[in-house]
């Protein structure tokens, strides 16, 4: 049992190990953002809902353009640039985050870029993802699988702990009374010996 255990622990850490190399890929791989743009323009409407990021074209400031992306009643445009997700030829200018499906209104004073956030994720980052879940789950059951092992076998030690002295225990009563029957053998032996002189002794033909 402690031996499978170890082996679910090392191996869920080398599955821990291959996601984070597998995610770092994943961020180090650059995203065609004209390819999976859900919508380019300055104006118009898309129906979604999650996550997505606004992305303006370098040759203006981050903050160059005045962006709405709304719905009847509330504005969901974040306005706020953030270097880490700048695409060669583009600059992240907000994110916007409808919780549920809606009909959102664009309007932009500059041709804007709108990006899935689900699309920074490559078959590289999935499959990072599940090993993470997967070694995470794995690594906790050996851990507890060891523990328990380790437990079964101090509770088993403790159940019967004079196993291990019974036969130095005999041994050392032996040795105390080995002497006395010793001494026992050479009276008798000497009583025998003494009974066979006595009769040769008197023995009626001598």
């Amino acid at each position: 049992m402690a031996r499978n255990s170890g082996l679910i622990v090392w191996s869920s850490v080398a599955c821990l190990l291959l996601s984070l190399v597998l995610i770092i890929v994943n961020l180090e791989t650059e995203t065609d953002l004209e390819a999976e743009a859900v919508f380019r323009g300055d104006s118009g409407s898309l129906n979604v809902s999650g996550g997505h990021t606004v992305y303006i074209s370098d040759e203006y400031e981050c903050f160059a353009a005045a962006v709405t992306i709304a719905n009847e009643t509330e504005d969901f445009f974040k306005p706020g640039c953030d270097e880490i997700y700048d695409q060669p030829g583009w600059l992240v200018i907000g994110t916007f985050h409808p919780m549920r499906e809606s009909l959102l209104s664009v309007n932009s004073t500059h041709e804007i870029l709108i990006i899935d956030d689900a699309s920074y994720i490559t078959s590289a980052g999935y499959l990072g993802c599940g090993l993470c879940c997967l070694g995470l789950i794995g690594l906790v059951g050996g851990l507890i699988t060891r523990s328990t092992s380790r437990k079964k076998v101090s509770t088993q030690q403790t159940e019967n702990p004079y196993q291990s002295t019974q036969q130095p225990v005999q041994q050392q009563a032996y040795g105390r009374y080995a002497p006395v029957e010793s001494q026992y053998k050479e009276d008798f032996m000497q009583q025998e010996q003494n009974s066979t002189e006595a009769e040769e002794t008197s023995s009626p033909w001598d």
